[in-house]
């Protein structure tokens, strides 16, 4: 074979090799347009949600927070990544995420816990959290919590006043009764 016949076949292995390379390159730069894509919609999501979003890792050490968390526990997120609950919360408190975090990892799917939070103005907020764990990320686990602070005062008040009203008839020998005029149903 003579170096002229050497030489171009060398040279078509190169240029093939150079348009393999050149099709990788289109398609790693289409992944990460996708990517951007994706991960400017997962932020658009838990950016604007009302409520608290979090991830921690299998040593309980926050990876992400939405902006909601920073913004109700005043805290970065620069200075939110790699904390635990102990680094942030009350000892009793973080005990307690831990001990949910924890079942739910060992559950293996989602769970709802209703968990206290002291709050950086030293107000306790009580809220509504979903936990379950992350498939991709073995032992960890992923929050959404719901203030329901104002609702559990509400729904404490309406006991209580149900409780009055069930005294006071009781005392004044008197009741209540209620008629269903839609199925004719009548409750005392």
């Amino acid at each position: 074979m003579s170096l002229e016949t050497e030489l171009k076949k060398k040279s078509m292995e190169l240029q093939k090799a150079n348009e393999a390379l050149r099709e990788e390159i289109d398609g790693r730069k289409r992944l990460e347009i996708e990517l951007k894509k994706t991960t400017d919609l997962f932020h658009a999501i838990t950016d604007n949600s009302m409520a608290v979003i979090f991830l921690k890792d299998v040593n309980g050490k926050y990876v992400f927070a939405n902006k909601w968390y920073e913004e109700l526990f005043r805290i970065d997120k620069a200075s939110l990544y790699g904390k635990t609950d102990y680094d942030l919360f009350p000892k009793e408190q973080a005990d307690a995420f831990r001990h949910n975090d924890s079942h739910v990892v060992a559950a293996k799917k989602p769970i709802e816990f209703e968990e206290l939070a002291l709050h950086p103005d030293g107000t306790l907020h009580r809220y509504s959290t979903i936990k379950f764990p992350v498939s991709s990320m073995p032992g960890a686990v992923c929050g959404i919590a719901t203030d329901i602070t104002v609702r559990a005062r509400m729904m404490e008040h309406l006991k209580m006043s149900e409780q009055r009203l069930k005294a006071a008839q009781r005392i004044g020998h008197m009741g209540s009764w209620e008629w269903n005029i839609i199925d004719n149903s009548l409750e005392w």
